[in-house]
């Protein structure tokens, strides 16, 4: 599938999230740790307005998207085959976004920092299928 939309900010988003994780599993530093969680944020609510946006283009009733909860979304979108993983899964990286507003534990967040490679496995299928190319670096 090839949709045409721009998403040069999701892609700029994700680079951004590959690269700080690479230098964070070089350098371990708790200030690049924090520039993650940033990039993660900002990558999960861009990647959430995309999946939808995209399923408003190829619904023959845009309308109908509108009125999607996240979890319906998000099974719409594994069903169309734009996600990889299921409504388990997102559930999940939700779950991480919230968390990471909310907690200032250093364990959970070096756990949600953990998911963040999985994270950007989906974003990069999404990707790979918005421009029917391979994606991604991780």
């Amino acid at each position: 599938m090839k949709v045409e939309m721009d998403i040069s900010s999701l892609e700029k988003a994700t680079k951004s999230l590959e690269e700080r994780l690479r230098i964070l599993d070089e350098s371990n530093d708790s200030m690049m740790r924090d520039a993650c969680i940033y990039s993660f944020k900002r990558t999960y609510e861009i990647g959430l307005k995309m999946i939808n946006r995209c399923l408003k283009e190829i619904s023959a009733n845009p309308d109908e998207i509108e009125k999607y909860t996240f979890y319906q979304m998000i099974r719409k979108a594994h069903e169309e085959s734009l996600i990889a993983q299921g409504v388990q899964k997102w559930k999940g990286f939700r779950e991480c976004r919230i968390k990471v507003s909310e907690s200032f534990d250093e364990k959970i967040t070096d756990e949600i920092v953990a998911s963040f490679p999985e994270f950007l496995g989906e974003i990069n299928h999404f990707i790979s299928k918005l421009t029917g190319t391979q994606h991604g670096r991780l």
